[in-house]
């Protein structure tokens, strides 16, 4: 079903990238009403490797998919869709505190003013943009680019906790010795 840009010969679409070891276990949602564009996407994605590719028709049903397979880490939604569009889905996903952190790239084509779609989809909170017709390597570029930025912010994250963690053990340590000697090991700190 999926078509080639004239310009990428075969021994290119067979060499096209797969994903790094680090971005195993991502996934990605693609929100598209066209079944077509969903098919040639999801194709693409599953030939470089990624294993966990999501589709849905509309923006309910994203994200009702993102609440229930957290280990989405990427969106690619078209802007034109039925109920809400994709600026809509977009700011939804970002003012969720559970996939606030999750990457969205706009790739849309069409009739649209590129210009203002870029700057409202910014604004939204997309990160990236990419016009149809699509660039097989383009799409797994920046896909691998939006990921390995959602598992920089996750890693982060955990980094973040493990620190205020042991800082509080630390402070805990310290509010209940009562001018008392002990030993600390370091292991426990």
């Amino acid at each position: 079903m999926s078509t080639q840009a004239p310009w990428q010969t075969s021994e290119q679409i067979d060499n096209s990238p797969r994903i790094p070891d680090s971005l195993d276990g991502l996934g990605i949602l693609i929100v598209d009403d066209q079944p077509d564009h969903l098919e040639l996407m999801r194709e693409i994605l599953v030939g470089a490797g990624y294993a966990d590719v999501f589709v849905a028709p509309d923006g309910e049903s994203a994200l009702k998919t993102l609440d229930t397979h957290k280990q989405i880490g990427l969106v690619l939604t078209d802007l034109g869709l039925p109920g809400m569009d994709g600026y809509e889905v977009c700011k939804k996903i970002k003012s969720d505190p559970a996939t606030q952190d999750v990457c969205v790239i706009v790739v849309t084509g069409g009739a649209i003013q590129i210009d203002a779609a870029l700057c409202k989809s910014f604004d939204s909170g997309a990160i990236d943009f990419i016009s149809k017709p699509l660039n097989r390597f383009d799409l797994l570029a920046r896909c691998q680019s939006a990921l390995n930025l959602y598992n920089e912010k996750q890693q982060n994250l955990s980094q973040e906790l493990e620190l205020v963690f042991r800082e509080e053990k630390f402070k805990a340590t310290f509010d209940y010795s009562h001018d008392g000697i002990f030993i600390l090991n370091a292991g426990d700190l």
